[in-house]
């Protein structure tokens, strides 16, 4: 008996459907490119349920007459090319004929559509695969999708479906992708019947980049144009000194076509160079029109990874054009000088050299970090210091004791490194502390333990802070609010897409608060947000503790101080990592030394 059989037609294009469907985001993917290579400059897209129960897509395109309907619903069936050779110049969103017949296959899903020049439109019902009807229907010319119950009859892929916000704000990224790829099409998004989001065509891709983006963005605008007879560059870059905490704010678009490439944000942040400060990435919408010949867009079903013959000249192509164009504008990051406050005594003689000097905590002008930061404000405040404890000899070296879960650990002070690095010796192994990852576990712990039982006492802003924040950053930012609150911010809606920061955490008297919020989202946005209230927490007190005064590199510490820290430490539930992952402490034995030095 034969063991090899052909598989039903249901089964091959539920098995399709997986590559293609993945989430309700996906399905939004499809359908606005269908009404785009339709010739749409109005698309209206309306979900339910974050996707789950309905997403509608409507649009004004050429639509379709009876049979070519009935053909879109076929596998491999497309209007688009008609032969391999076609692969390789194809121009449109769409040309593998897999979508339609994929979405229907894990829904209830229904087609109306009508051209212009048809008296009635068509309209087709299918239920997981099966055509129920085929019929006439009255519509106004173009084509709506209705996609009811997203696998419904595939319970397996529907329960690793995300939360309603998480899917929501994912079709928004697919939304505000497609609305900065084309600025004369009119998008609409509709969430439980409630306008959510609005881009209106416009005529230019500046004007669709200030509909979406804040003030701030829209103000460093830079253009940016290339041009050979191969390859065009063209869009906007910004100014240095507006910069993200990760790469959310890159679009990338190949012959019009939204992509995610690495190599291209790669040879971005390299033309900035040393621009931009460490770990931030710019803002960019830039469109590479590349002849066809050259791009690969059959590389996977979903179309988001393109291939492109030689890739190399297109990033040189890039990073000497975002060289040229910053020194051209005179674009620099703006310097802000800041008042810090030297430790007592000569840091300079004791140190040997440097005044960047970790700015202290007044107890008196705020009480709040006290209650968080216990002894950690002592650690950094030499005024209160009894006595400066110079590095002379070893047997000046105080011996600490820890309170260990195992046994009792003693270690000792040698010293610090590049004013980054303490040195310390324990329980016979060389020590080697990341001070800004240590004492961001400290304040992690501390700023989690009061998140999780009480509320920080705030202060108000004199003067209240407002900012803006384009439709997937509200979605965000609503998700935290009430967690943010309890911290201490205070953060009001004002109308549209614009808010007010009335009140701070006490701890953050220093700190931009503004941009620290921003930063905050666009993190949760790339993280893709946790699903439960704890993590989330986790999350907030992640950031904050990073933020908000921790040890920086690059400071130095009195050796009473780096002792604080140091036990501090070790007095934390998990020392040997930052709330990031990143270790905190290395450690080398003798037996690791005595290698390196050939002595066995």
């Amino acid at each position: 008996m034969a063991k090899i059989k052909l598989l039903p037609e249901n089964v091959i294009n539920k098995i399709a459907a997986g590559e293609v469907v993945e989430r309700p985001a996906s399905v939004v993917k499809e359908l606005v490119e269908n009404s785009l290579d339709a010739q749409a400059n109005s698309i209206s897209v309306v979900v339910k349920h974050g996707g789950r129960e309905l997403i509608r897509v409507a649009d004004n395109g050429e639509g379709m007459d009876r049979k070519d309907a009935e053909s879109s619903l076929k596998r491999h069936a497309t209007s688009k090319i008609d032969s391999l050779e076609d692969i390789y110049q194809v121009r449109s969103f769409g040309f593998r004929g897999e979508a339609l017949p994929s979405i229907a296959a894990v829904s209830r899903f229904s087609l109306l559509t009508r051209r212009a020049e048809s008296e009635s439109g068509t309209e087709i019902k299918v239920v997981g695969g099966s055509a129920e009807f085929i019929r006439e229907a009255g519509m106004a010319a173009g084509t709506t999708v209705e996609v009811n119950h997203l696998f419904f009859n595939t319970p397996a892929r529907r329960k690793f479906l995300r939360t309603e916000r998480a899917e929501l704000i994912a079709i928004i990224d697919i939304l505000t992708t497609f609305s900065l790829g084309n600025p004369a099409t009119d998008f609409k998004l509709i969430k439980d019947d409630k306008l959510h989001g609005e881009y209106p065509a416009c005529m230019s891709l500046g004007e669709r980049i200030a509909q979406v983006h804040d003030k701030e963005i829209v103000e460093g605008l830079i253009p940016l144009e290339f041009n050979t007879t191969e390859v065009k560059i063209s869009g906007f870059i910004v100014d240095p000194g507006v910069s993200r905490v990760n790469r959310t704010g890159q679009y990338f678009f190949i012959n019009n076509r939204p992509i995610k490439s690495p190599a291209l944000s790669f040879a971005l942040q390299q033309g900035y160079g040393e621009m931009l400060p460490h770990r931030r990435y710019p803002f960019a919408v830039l469109f590479f029109d590349i002849e066809s010949s050259r791009v690969d867009v059959n590389v996977h079903p979903n179309k988001k990874e393109v291939r492109v013959a030689k890739e190399r000249d297109i990033q040189k192509f890039l990073m000497e054009t975002i060289r040229v164009t910053l020194h051209t504008q005179k674009k620099f990051p703006p310097v802000r000088l800041e008042t810090i406050k030297k430790e007592s005594g000569d840091l300079t003689n004791k140190y040997g050299g440097g005044t960047d000097h970790v700015s202290c905590f007044e107890s008196n002008r705020f009480p709040a970090l006290n209650r968080v930061n216990e002894g950690i404000t002592e650690m950094l405040c030499p005024e209160k210091s009894k006595e400066s404890v110079a590095l002379r000899e070893a047997d000046n070296f105080k011996i600490l004791t820890f309170d260990d879960q195992s046994e009792a650990a003693t270690t000792r002070i040698i010293g610090q490194y590049r004013a980054t690095y303490i040195i310390a010796e324990i329980d016979g192994k060389l020590l080697i502390i990341d001070q800004h990852a240590a004492h961001e576990r400290i304040m992690y712990e501390k700023i989690l333990d009061t998140l999780m039982s009480a509320d920080f006492p705030s202060q108000r802003q004199l003067i209240p802070i407002t900012f803006s924040l384009d439709y997937r950053e509200q979605e965000i930012l609503e998700e935290y609010l009430p967690m943010l609150e309890q911290i201490g911010f205070g953060i009001n809606s004002l109308g549209r897409n614009t808010y007010s920061l009335d009140s701070t955490p006490d701890f953050l008297d220093l700190e931009d608060p503004k941009h620290l919020i921003l930063d905050f989202v666009h993190d949760a946005i790339e993280g893709h947000g946790p699903r439960i209230v704890e993590d989330k927490k986790k999350r907030i007190a992640a950031n904050i503790a990073c933020k908000s005064k921790s040890v920086k590199g690059a400071s130095y510490l009195l050796p009473e101080k780096m002792e604080h820290l140091v036990k501090s430490l070790f007095q934390t539930k998990q020392p040997f990592t930052c709330p990031h992952g990143r270790p905190t402490c290395i450690t080398l034995t003798n037996e690791d030394l005595e290698k390196q030095f050939g002595r066995r």
